[in-house]
């Protein structure tokens, strides 16, 4: 079974010859690095104010997995960038320890940082306490983001892609 990166047609021609893992792995390894970009790009567009917020942006890339006795559905490889995304528990932890301890005194709040900063991308819709105070909701500040910077970085996507794909590509050569 081939692989197929859309966009580049010879990419797509020599995945095709190859087949098999191989082309799992060159095909994943070009998609990988895109995520990548694609979320620095993300960062690229967060504004100064929030530069804290920016260790919170992150990517993944999943290889998918076959169905088989212990697993009912087959997964698709699958890839994605944005707030919160491939963030361990570990540093997930760590960055709201950084955020609490901006915190003076028992003053509530310390601004937008990388473990509440979707709130401010997607906004949040009224929200009241449990004594019945309304407390008010946020429009969304980055709406489309992710979009928006895959889209401005579409030409260093494409770049960095055949690149990756072309190094993974003479690294399976060396294989044969």
């Amino acid at each position: 079974m081939a692989k197929s990166i859309y966009g580049d047609k010879k990419l797509d021609r020599k995945l095709k010859e190859l087949g098999g893992k191989a082309a799992d792995r060159i095909a994943h390894a070009g998609v990988r690095k895109s995520v990548q970009v694609v979320a620095k790009a993300i960062k690229k567009d967060v504004p100064p104010r929030f530069k804290n917020a920016r260790k919170g942006i992150g990517w993944k890339a999943t290889k998918g997995h076959k169905a088989s006795k212990y697993r009912k559905n087959t997964v698709k490889p699958q890839s994605k960038a944005g707030v919160g995304v491939g963030m361990k528990k570990a540093k997930r932890k760590k960055l709201a320890e950084e955020h609490k301890a901006k915190r003076i005194g028992n003053k509530r709040g310390a601004g937008i940082g990388a473990g509440n900063f979707h709130w401010w991308v997607i906004g949040t819709k009224n929200r009241v306490n449990r004594k019945g105070v309304n407390l008010g909701g946020t429009r969304a500040m980055m709406d489309g983001m992710a979009m928006k910077a895959s889209m401005s970085a579409r030409g260093a996507i494409k770049t960095a892609m055949a690149k990756e794909v072309s190094r993974q590509l003479l690294k399976e050569a060396a294989k044969i």
